[in-house]
């Protein structure tokens, strides 16, 4: 559509979902413009389809996709291990997820632990899907049960450990496998680095 002077447009002008309308109103002017934004960027909807499809979430998941960024998820079993002796324990479940993104390892488990089976010295969790990079990660404990005081425990990952640690307002000590009932149960969530 050509430029209309305002005083002669017609009420009843349509505008598509597409079209712009620009007004300009100067000393010397006083017009209003239509235009379709489409046919003035030279924008078709085959190419315009086209691109859109091409980044949608799904395709992150690709290894080498056009973001490059590889997510990939999976299971993994959890162990609760002594520091100076593993032990063998015995579970009554255990259920680990993890995410991977990149090289960011989200992982989420639960332990139901039955017997700690001859562990000793402090307490560790083991078995994580991925060893890290050297840089601590977190451990965010959500359910504690059969822990003496449970209530002050904090954990990071190490190496490839979850290290399960005491907290009060000066310092961090290690949870010690006596400090753990042979019925203990953990819900817990991990973020680290490999």
């Amino acid at each position: 559509m050509a430029d209309i002077k305002i005083f002669n447009m017609v009420e009843a002008t349509s505008i598509t979902d597409t079209d712009l309308i620009v007004v300009e109103d100067s000393a010397d002017t006083k017009k209003i413009t239509k235009a379709n934004f489409k046919e003035t960027m030279g924008i078709n909807d085959k190419a315009l389809n086209s691109d859109l499809t091409t980044h949608t979430g799904k395709l992150v998941a690709d290894v080498g996709g056009v973001h490059g960024l590889a997510v990939t998820e999976g299971t993994w079993t959890p162990t609760l291990i002594g520091s100076s002796t593993a032990g063998t324990p015995t579970y009554g479940a255990r259920t680990g997820k993890y995410i991977r993104v990149g090289n960011k390892i989200s992982c989420f488990g639960d332990i139901a632990m039955t017997n700690k089976g001859g562990m000793g010295g402090n307490l560790r969790m083991a078995n994580l899907p991925f060893a890290n990079s050297g840089i601590s990660g977190t451990a965010v404990f959500s359910f504690l049960l059969g822990i003496t005081n449970a209530y002050t425990i904090m954990g990071y990952v190490d190496n490839s450990e979850v290290i399960f640690v005491f907290r009060n307002n000066t310092t961090m000590t290690s949870v010690v496998v006596a400090d753990v009932a042979n019925s203990a149960r953990i819900i817990f969530s991990l973020e680290y680095f490999i």
